[in-house]
């Protein structure tokens, strides 16, 4: 009884050192949180790490370590934020394998200029560089063994999974029935040699960019969240949206949209504004679906808001080799449309289900908001300050964090105090265990991607079957009046239609990060050779892996706010994606017309407006056909009718606009003289 009562005590111990006793494995694990948060700050702030081997091993090693010791084997996690969210006691099999995978994740850092102990003389590496030795070869093959696993614990199957068939792919190419995906196979030596020896694998860019850059961002976030700028951004959003028609949902958008701007996590977008706002849409009179669906909808584009984003816009800047600010500006307006299209969604729901707005004893005022939390927007304006004047986006994070310690010290209600800070760090690198593991798990598959040339073969496949439909399909399409087609149109929107497929299919099982690092060498070679520019099919892969999270029938985030609303979690999925239709178009908008994103080399004003004006009006458009209303209730067939009128609306260009417009002013119309005599005969029938 005291063993099982000890257990149960035990389990509900949060893993803090900031407070409150603590067992012994719960402190070890947050105190190495609470180190690693402090390193890497330190590193972002000076600039000053230790030599690239030594700093991807220690990351890698300590987030597979923390994993292995806080992960149960058993327990998949719901989101990044639930790993180790329940402390327990590891046991002996997974501390073997923690230390074991430590020890193989330093083992390249300790070897790398020769090793001479425990009677092993190892040359340096670059010496060893495709002749790995058989420590090398051991060292090698626990480190993936122990990756695999931890990377289980982490995000679930569906990835580890794909790292074995990447691998298999290597090993047996030659074996490959498809001619043009076979390759002459690579024994297990150079597997090992091109995954844990060489720069394109596991210790490769993409572990970079996590380690020194995008961790400093979470970071930030918690301490962004400590001072308050989270409630700011929702008492805001109160006073902004909250007064018109169907109030606290477009608040769930406003203040989803700004939450957004400093979470770059879709899961806890949702978790953290739907606890306030799917309850208040629920008491307006919004089903409790639709309310879990406007909140997973808001929320999934937190990783396409500006300035934080997700993970995986500081990796296309290492793809793309461009500033971060310059992510930020193509990412501002395509970001802008998606919420464009949920208030509007939102808006007619609300006129079509009759509900008002908030009462003005329910919102609080403007001016009570701006004095009692303008503090909470100082880091977040350094931040931007010192991205926009040139600096490199981790040093600006690391400002931005030491601006909240600041703030929060010295704002009278002492938001943060000494004791905090280990809480805040260690926080900040629990909630990003997962990221830190799929760096350094997706190694495997670009070293697989980098060594076959595999992505250059499914692009032609790609780019080869959408040619195929465009050969039979011009002629076709050519023959509707008013309308102007091409051969490599119609082959860039089947090339697209493909990719968003195979994004949405797999994302259901992937994170975010993971799926863009693995479909982008493939999207862009494809869409490169029909004239896309590159930040524009990088885009495109971002958008609709994030469009995974709220596309049935696994959408992680419309299931978090299910939960909430205590929805059933399919229905709420499928209004979800409905609701963020507008991430569904706006993607091809900017392939079509690059110029949307408003920094290609070719921008002009002439091709932007035509553009800008098309996304929006077809936009709006479709947004009535989601909510249902216009300027009556809508039937379905009418909203069919709108929902294509306004695709073809959005289609870059004048001729597209005016005959989208026509169609859905005539479907508008027809529908409103339904109404109008429906309501005559009524009236008579009464009388």
């Amino acid at each position: 009884m005291n063993g099982a009562n000890e257990k149960k005590e035990g389990a509900a111990t949060a893993p803090s050192i900031g407070g409150g006793p603590l067992r012994f494995w719960p402190l070890v694990t947050s105190t190495l949180l609470c180190l690693a948060g402090i390193y890497i700050f330190a590193g972002a702030l000076t600039g000053r790490t230790p030599p690239m081997h030594w700093h991807n091993a220690v990351f890698l090693a300590t987030m597979t370590g923390l994993v292995l010791l806080m992960q149960p084997a058993g327990r998949k996690p719901q989101s990044d934020e639930d790993i180790g969210s329940a402390p327990h006691r590891p046991p002996v099999h997974d501390i073997l394998l923690a230390a074991t995978g430590v020890v193989a994740c330093l083992w390249v850092a300790i070897s790398y200029r020769g090793f001479d102990m425990f009677g092993m003389d190892l040359p340096a590496l670059a010496f060893r560089l495709g002749n790995p030795s058989m420590p090398d070869l051991v060292m090698g093959t626990a480190l993936l063994v122990v990756l695999f696993e931890a990377t289980r614990r982490a995000v679930g199957l569906v990835f580890p999974a794909i790292m074995v068939v990447f691998t298999l792919y290597m090993l047996f190419g030659q074996s490959v029935p498809v001619a043009i995906l076979q390759h002459p196979g690579a024994t297990w030596s150079q597997f090992i040699n091109q995954m844990t020896m060489s720069s394109e694998g596991v210790f490769g860019g993409t572990l970079t960019v996590i380690s020194s850059v995008v961790l400093v961002f979470v970071i930030f976030g918690e301490f962004a969240q400590r001072v308050g700028l989270g409630k700011f951004f929702m008492d805001l959003a109160s006073c902004v949206a909250g007064g018109f028609a169907g109030g606290p949902a477009k608040v769930s958008v406003v203040s989803s949209a700004m939450f957004g701007m400093i979470s770059g996590s879709t899961v806890a977008n949702t978790v953290a504004t739907g606890s306030m706002t799917i309850p208040a849409m629920k008491r307006a009179g919004y089903p409790a679906y639709f309310a879990g669906a406007v909140e997973a909808a808001a929320s999934a584009g937190g990783q396409i808001t500006p300035p934080l984003m997700g993970a995986a816009a500081f990796l296309m800047v290492e793809f793309l080799n461009l500033p971060y600010t310059t992510i930020i500006i193509a990412a501002a307006l395509p970001a802008a449309m998606h919420y464009l299209g949920l208030l509007g969604a939102v808006h007619f729901r609300a006129k079509r289900l009759g509900l008002e707005g908030m009462s003005r004893s329910e919102l609080p005022r403007v001016s009570a908001v701006l004095k009692e939390g303008w503090p909470a927007l100082v880091p977040l304006v350094v931040l931007l300050a010192l991205l926009f004047n040139h600096f490199t986006p981790q040093y600006a994070a690391a400002w931005g964090i030491l601006s909240c310690i600041v703030i929060g010290m010295i704002h009278p209600r002492r938001m943060i105090s000494l004791r905090d800070l280990p809480v805040i760090f260690a926080a900040g690198v629990r909630n990003s265990l997962a990221v830190g593991i799929i760096a350094g798990a997706v190694g495997v598959v670009i070293g697989v991607i980098t060594m076959t040339g595999v992505s250059f073969r499914l692009g032609f496949l790609v780019t080869s079957l959408a040619a195929s439909v465009s050969d039979t399909l011009t002629p076709l399409l050519s023959l509707i009046p008013l309308i102007d087609v091409s051969p490599q149109s119609v082959a860039i929107f089947f090339s697209l239609v493909f990719i968003g497929i195979a994004n949405i299919m797999m994302g259901a099982g992937i994170p975010t990060t993971a799926l863009y690092i693995m479909l982008a060498p493939i999207a862009t070679p494809a869409l490169a050779n029909l004239g896309v520019p590159p930040i524009a099919a990088h885009m495109f892969v971002l958008y609709y892996g994030v469009l995974a999270d709220i596309t049935p029938p696994v959408c992680v985030s419309a299931f978090a706010a299910a939960s909430i609303a205590g929805s059933p979690p399919l229905k709420t999925g499928v209004q979800a994606f409905g609701l963020g239709i507008g991430k569904v178009v706006v993607p091809f908008i900017f392939v079509y017309s690059p110029a949307f994103l408003l920094v290609t080399d070719d921008f002009t004003w002439a091709s932007f407006i035509p553009t800008f004006l098309s996304a929006i009006t077809g936009i709006l458009i479709v947004s009535m056909a989601v909510g249902g209303y216009a300027l009556t209730r809508l039937g379905p067939t009418v909203r069919v009718w709108l929902g294509m009128a306004g695709l073809i609306a959005t289609a870059p260009g004048f001729t597209s606009l005016l005959i989208g417009v026509g169609l859905a002013a005539f479907a508008i119309a027809l529908d409103w003289l339904r109404a109008l005599r429906r309501s005559e005969r009524e009236l008579v029938k009464s009388s």
